[in-house]
């Protein structure tokens, strides 16, 4: 069902191809609308060529330097910071744009699941694509500090983006497949993305070997203990 096409790439070739394929995946398949807010579309606050030169330094395994991005771009640095802000915000929102072309094609993929095994389905391999990257690897063990600001902060772009994410793929198989749950849509899209993060993060977090498949697994046992009876 769900290929191993990783979060990032090494190319510009690749990058391209990503996002034309996210930008299919959003035309054929309804859901990453009611999914992914703002779809596969770059974020309209931020100039374009900021971001995607800043995935390209991080695709490319470099750190993203605003100063030499303000140079590359033709920009002073003052100029730079009004179009794209500042170096964790610009950070922030490139990899979540990348994020979701990803996630729109995992929707697509899981499509004609239902219920369960579609919740369980697309977050799983949403999570094993995100984690099994060089360049979040990389992000974390160069940059510990600035990585768990940009990826985990609750005031960032990425943590709430996979919350409100989380939240309406739950919405939309609670719908489609008469679930019901113990506990309400928010507060469980809260616990699982918290829960996926202590699991992916935990050599920064922790000191513990990161263990995702082990995260995976108590999500599937947070979901199915969360569900409740269908009414009669």
């Amino acid at each position: 069902m769900a290929s191993a096409t990783p979060t990032f790439g090494h190319s510009t070739r690749w990058a391209a191809k990503l996002q034309a394929d996210s930008v299919r995946a959003a035309e054929r398949c309804p859901d990453v609308a009611r999914v992914l807010p703002g779809g596969v579309s770059a974020p309209s606050n931020i100039r374009e060529a900021a971001l995607s030169a800043a995935l390209r330094d991080f695709d490319e395994l470099r750190r993203l330097d605003m100063g030499s991005l303000a140079q590359t771009l033709g920009v002073s640095r003052s100029t730079l910071y009004r179009q794209a802000g500042d170096r964790d915000n610009l950070l922030g929102q490139a990899i979540w744009w990348r994020s979701r072309m990803s996630y729109a094609l995992v929707l697509e993929e899981t499509a004609e699941l239902t219920g369960l095994e579609r919740l369980n389905a697309a977050i799983g391999t949403v999570v094993r694509r995100y984690q099994g990257t060089p360049q979040i690897r990389r992000f974390i063990d160069e940059e510990p500090q600035a990585a768990m600001r940009i990826l985990t902060g609750p005031t960032g772009q990425i943590q709430r983006g996979f919350i409100t994410v989380t939240r309406n793929l739950l919405e939309l198989e609670i719908e489609k497949d008469d679930l019901h749950f113990s506990i309400p849509p928010a507060t469980l899209a809260y616990a699982i993305v918290r829960l996926i993060e202590s699991f992916m993060y935990s050599d920064v977090l922790a000191v513990r070997d990161p263990d995702i498949e082990v995260g995976i697994e108590v999500v599937r046992s947070l979901l199915a203990g969360a569900l409740t009876p269908r009414q009669t």
